[in-house]
């Protein structure tokens, strides 16, 4: 039944694409369709569970898959007509002995966390204090505001209060009877197999297979995607709303467009902090504002991800009546020199970690020098959005208030801001991938 659960999501993000975007190749189809399957899933049983009062059970959640594969592929044909995959699709890059090399050292470590992720039990007390019980509590009595909300019980903390995708999904897990860390290690191939869908567009096989190479053993992001947590799977919609804006930008496909609008609305359904890449998106709309002088892609990509940012607050508020459980902000604007100056030295030395990172940061940066040196100054725009979106998580980590002589300040770095980093590395290898100098050798010396 696991298998069959894991086929329905597959199908459901399947059809749901084809709705958005018929011209998607092959490889990146079978990247994005069980993620956007798990996001239009956790999205369609919520309000069915708290709207409709459909209860969260194993039958519902057949019932639902099933409609919806066959509603949505129903109206793609009957909008676009039958799908058929491209020769370019069906393309398969030519490989060579560097890119098998890589491949085969992927596999290796895939099979080795998954192996991890099937048969060791759940040891992070974020996952075991949050999402991990939400979702069996979830799974035991079929609702998402269940008896862990109740007010005699006291046991919704600010964990509970993340966006609702990771814990339906992980309710689903639990109602067919399998480990919920599949999720996630699920999560970790399909970013895989799409980064490398992206990059080779620039750099080639080999190239896009020495930079996913990269990505899968970063030691941290390694690690973290045999737990059941929300940080590994919110790298995807941050990773492939943001590239597919970006191609947007450059070939004004509008369907790249809306579906780049729909992954980014779903980063922040699974996380909040999601909203800081939306924000970050908004300089491809300003590009594409000055270059076009059209205002309509700025107000759907708004309400697209207001919605899911709105939905979710006044859920937490209204129906959950938690708003005292959320994150100690300082809202007002001020000034504190010694606050920016101990976030600074924290953010420093994890950033800069090769431990927690690898070597992935310090290749960014060199692809930066590389890209400033020869003066080409190409995808200046993915630049921008990735050093926005840094100082905007920053801004973030400055505003938290800082009780306790800053130790909570301090805690939220050592453990949100490293793990939130891994939102950047693809993008950052990305921009690497297609910076001219460096795309230009690895097309001309190792395709």
């Amino acid at each position: 039944m696991s298998f069959l659960t894991i086929i329905l999501f597959f199908l459901v993000g399947l059809s749901f694409i084809y709705l958005i975007d018929k011209s998607l190749d092959l490889l990146l189809l079978v990247g994005l369709s069980f993620p956007v399957g798990v996001a239009v899933m956790s999205a369609v049983l919520f309000f069915n569970d708290t709207v409709l009062n459909v209860s969260l059970q194993p039958l519902s959640f057949l019932i639902t898959t099933i409609a919806l594969t066959i509603l949505f592929f129903g109206i793609a044909i009957k909008k676009q007509g039958m799908p058929h995959i491209s020769k370019e699709g069906l393309n398969v890059p030519s490989l060579n002995f560097g890119a098998i090399f890589f491949f085969t050292v992927m596999a290796y470590v895939f099979y080795w966390l998954f192996q991890k992720a099937v048969f060791w039990p759940t040891t992070s007390y974020d996952s075991i204090a949050g999402y991990d019980f939400l979702a069996k509590v979830i799974a035991s009595e079929g609702v998402f505001n269940n008896s862990i909300f109740e007010t005699e019980h006291d046991l919704a903390g600010r964990r509970f209060l993340y966006p609702p995708m990771m814990p339906i999904t992980f309710s689903i897990a639990y109602m067919f009877e399998y480990s919920p860390k599949v999720i996630t290690m699920l999560f970790y191939g399909c970013t895989l197999i799409s980064f490398f869908a992206f990059t080779r567009k620039h750099s080639g096989a080999f190239g896009a297979a020495l930079f996913t190479f990269f990505l899968a053993i970063v030691p941290e992001y390694a690690a973290m995607a045999a737990l059941p947590l929300t940080n590994v799977p919110q790298v995807l919609f941050t990773m492939a709303g943001i590239i597919l804006l970006f191609e947007w930008l450059n070939n004004q496909e509008i369907s790249k467009f809306y579906l780049a609008s729909f992954l980014i609305s779903m980063g922040i359904w699974l996380r909040t902090e999601g909203i800081i890449f939306a924000a970050a998106g908004f300089i491809f709309i300003l590009f594409d504002f000055i270059k076009n002088k059209n205002f309509k892609p700025a107000i759907i990509y708004s309400i697209l991800i207001i919605i899911p940012f709105l939905s979710w607050e006044l859920y937490v508020e209204y129906a959950l009546s938690l708003s005292d459980k959320k994150q100690p902000f300082q809202y007002a604007l001020f000034w504190d020199y010694n606050k920016i100056s101990m976030i600074l030295s924290k953010v420093y030395k994890i950033t800069l970690s090769t431990q927690y990172y690898g070597y992935t940061v310090i290749i960014f940066f060199i692809g930066v020098l590389i890209n400033v040196k020869t003066k080409i100054y190409s995808q200046k725009e993915l630049l921008l959005t990735i050093i926005g979106a840094w100082v905007l998580y920053l801004i973030i980590f400055y505003q938290i208030d800082n009780f306790n002589e800053g130790k909570l300040v301090g805690n939220y770095i050592r453990a949100g801001y490293k793990r939130g980093l891994f939102n950047f590395f693809p993008l950052m290898l990305y921009y690497v991938a297609t910076v001219e100098p460096i795309n230009s050798f690895f097309k001309k010396y190792l395709s």
